[in-house]
């Protein structure tokens, strides 16, 4: 039975799941999932509906620190979500697109504010500046932290939610810092060693003949 909410029918997808092998008894069917991404507590998940030679695709993506049901279980809500889009690309859904489950899981999030916690900062002497960020797609895939433009490290430090990349993108602007203070030295180091040389070939004042000169 679909789930109302906010005056929207919504199904489970269990009842999906359920409808969509009643329905096809006689034919060929599968349910496939599949992990495309796993790293740093956040999990993409993509799930394959087939019906003798068709095929209909969900994706999903889920933050284990996004909640606290997340926190035990996002690998699961991932597959469960994926599931549920790829049932409704085959027609099985309510009057909405998502699942039930997906829209509950929204709107508990939404409803309960994730507390931003302090970036830890890199061990001292384990950040590596020609590690591959994680960019599966983009102008970025395949970039170093090195590599990086300056606005898209500004995002990572500002906007990224996951913190051992922000940890990486403020280590690799310290170094920038750095490296900008150390060129900025040098030159004004440079600058003072030529205006000394050039002093230096210049011919120096003598005091007594001008005193000789103004008395003679």
């Amino acid at each position: 039975m679909p789930v109302k909410i906010h005056g929207k029918d919504y199904k489970t997808v269990a009842e999906r799941v359920t409808e969509f092998h009643n329905d096809h008894k006689d034919k060929d069917v599968s349910i496939n999932t599949e992990i495309i991404q796993f790293k740093d507590d956040i999990v993409v998940m993509k799930a394959t509906v087939k019906i003798d030679d068709n095929e209909f695709v969900g994706h999903a993506i889920e933050n284990k620190k996004s909640s606290r049901i997340n926190e035990y279980n996002y690998i699961e809500c991932a597959e469960t979500s994926c599931i549920g889009r790829a049932l409704a690309s085959a027609g099985y859904l309510g009057s909405e697109f998502a699942s039930a489950e997906e829209v509950a899981n929204a709107i508990n999030q939404e409803s309960k504010p994730v507390k931003k916690q302090p970036t830890k900062p890199v061990e001292s002497g384990t950040f590596d500046r020609n590690e591959v960020v994680g960019f599966k797609s983009g102008n970025n895939q395949g970039k170093t932290y090195k590599e990086l433009d300056e606005n898209t490290l500004r995002w990572l430090v500002e906007e990224c939610s996951v913190e051992s990349w922000k940890a990486k993108a403020i280590e690799e602007m310290n170094l920038r810092s750095q490296e900008v203070g150390d060129t900025e030295l040098s030159k004004t180091l440079k600058k003072m060693d030529d205006t000394t040389k050039k002093a230096s070939k210049e011919k120096p004042y003598d005091l007594k003949k001008e005193v000789d000169q103004l008395f003679s």
